[in-house]
């Protein structure tokens, strides 16, 4: 009797580890919304000038958020110029082939501005020494917003690259320097969000990045609009430096996009049921005999 109990047990132990595969299985499924779609690149091991902020601890919670929105997220990691301009390119190659995709862009290094316009530095930025070289050895903000509006229905971009240094140069100036309205593109049929942290970061405190994944997080359970959750960043961050950092952001278009409220499958009804030996096993009802 009590092997033949053994063998109901070993049974139901069975089913109960294959019901929970099933269960992980659904869980990554709503992870993996269809048309959500992130590139987060992380530069910090730069040949001048390297910033003293983990850089690389930011990617990397932006990249676990990210997913846990649902977002498709392709993270990488101390891009030189060439590996910079390849994953950019197949990033807005993917949004270009998924129907009314979201795109979200987010760049963590060294950003600069020269001759009217706005660049994102590579590692290999120690032959970078005047603003001139940028055009050739850094990538335009200008051509990936240009990129990303064309590609995708709505195009999220974060650039938390306001750090002192940005090439070799005593005259360079960081993005935060001058990134405004007036130098960028926009695309009226497609909505479109720019936002970064502001000046507070090139001094060495940096808080934009820690905030905004905070914020995040919390969207998971409770959606919020995309106006809303930057003008809520905007204000915490703000309040955090004293006023020092007040971050800036612009959109176009996306009154009504809201990111977050991921649903989590629901516990199954679960009953007793006692299959003899030593230990009880617990399944979905109704229970079997």
């Amino acid at each position: 009797m009590l092997f033949a109990n053994n063998k109901i047990s070993l049974r139901h132990c069975g089913s109960f580890f294959f019901i929970l595969c099933l269960f992980s299985l659904g869980i990554q499924s709503l992870y993996a919304e269809t048309g959500k779609i992130a590139l987060v690149i992380s530069n910090s091991e730069y040949s001048y000038g390297k910033p003293t902020h983990n850089i690389a601890n930011d990617a990397q919670n932006m990249t676990n958020v990210l997913k846990r929105l649902g977002f498709e997220v392709t993270l990488r990691m101390n891009l030189d110029y060439r590996a910079m301009e390849n994953a950019i390119y197949k990033f807005t190659n993917r949004l270009r082939n998924v129907p009314q995709s979201t795109g979200l862009f987010y760049f963590a290094g060294h950003g600069a501005q020269g001759q009217r316009q706005h660049f994102l530095v590579p590692v290999n930025n120690f032959d970078i020494r005047s603003e001139r070289h940028l055009k050739y050895k850094a990538v335009s903000v200008n051509q990936i917003i240009e990129d990303m509006t064309t590609a995708s229905s709505k195009s999220i971009i974060i650039l938390d690259a306001c750090y002192e240094k940005p090439y070799n140069s005593r005259n360079a100036q960081s993005l935060c320097d001058g990134l405004t309205t007036k130098a960028l593109p926009f695309s009226n049929q497609s909505g479109f969000i720019i936002a970064y942290p502001h000046e507070e970061t090139i001094r060495g405190r940096n808080i934009y990045t820690k905030t905004l994944v905070r914020i995040l997080k919390r969207a998971i359970r409770k959606r919020i609009g995309i106006k809303r959750l930057f003008m809520r960043l905007d204000a915490s961050v703000s309040r955090k430096s004293y006023g020092r950092q007040v971050p800036w952001h612009q959109h176009i278009n996306l009154d009504y996009f809201s990111l977050g409220g991921v649903r989590t499958p629901k516990k199954t009804q679960q009953c007793r049921c006692c299959t003899g030996g030593f230990f009880t096993t617990c399944y979905s009802c109704p229970c079997q005999n």
